[in-house]
């Protein structure tokens, strides 16, 4: 246990003072060799490795401390980052099974939702996609910028639209008329 602390306040040096993150990893790593129910370091090994975008070992680390069923606070965070890093390599289903765990942990977790809209979309799943975008128009709209605002619309616009929601989709198309007729440019375009 000791042995593990001072690692642990060692790899806090490395990284910030020293801004050396291998050494740093490899301090947690051994702390975590040290004290291996200590939950928090692997936490803590896993968002260094994300902050470090080594999406490989974030995932591994994320995963194992996942199945090892320990309780985990913030564990919304833990499934979205695990999710993140799998998204980086290019494993999709997994990701998108760890942000719906995410969701249903922390459904206001905006960064969660992000990546949720896009991903629903993509899976032509529209009645989550719109319900998605609404939570983050509603909610975060304010910290959106009009781009992005216009890009949710869009969406909901489409979504309505395959949903057979031919009037609705109109509606919210038609909002996205901007001031002097000009209408912002989509990929469809």
């Amino acid at each position: 246990e000791a042995r593990a602390a001072l690692l642990t306040e060692a790899a806090a040096v490395l990284e910030s003072r020293l801004h050396d993150p291998e050494e740093a990893a490899a301090a947690l790593v051994e702390a975590l060799v040290a004290a291996p129910q200590q939950t928090e370091l692997a936490v803590r090994l896993g968002h260094h490795y994300f902050a470090a975008g080594l999406w490989a070992r974030a995932a591994e680390v994320l995963q194992q401390l996942l199945d090892s069923g320990a309780s985990l606070p913030q564990l919304h965070e833990i499934h979205f980052r695990c999710g993140y890093a799998l998204e980086q390599l290019g494993q999709g289903d997994e990701a998108f099974a760890h942000y719906v765990k995410a969701f249903s942990y922390e459904p206001l977790h905006l960064p969660t939702l992000d990546r949720l809209v896009v991903l629903c979309y993509e899976r032509n799943q529209w009645e989550n996609t719109g319900r998605i975008a609404e939570a983050i128009l509603n909610t975060y709209g304010e910290r959106k910028t009009a781009a992005e605002r216009a890009a949710l619309r869009l969406r909901l616009g489409l979504c309505e639209l395959h949903l057979a929601g031919r009037a609705a989709a109109q509606q919210r198309l038609r909002a996205l008329l901007l001031p002097g007729g000009e209408a912002p440019r989509t990929s469809v375009e």
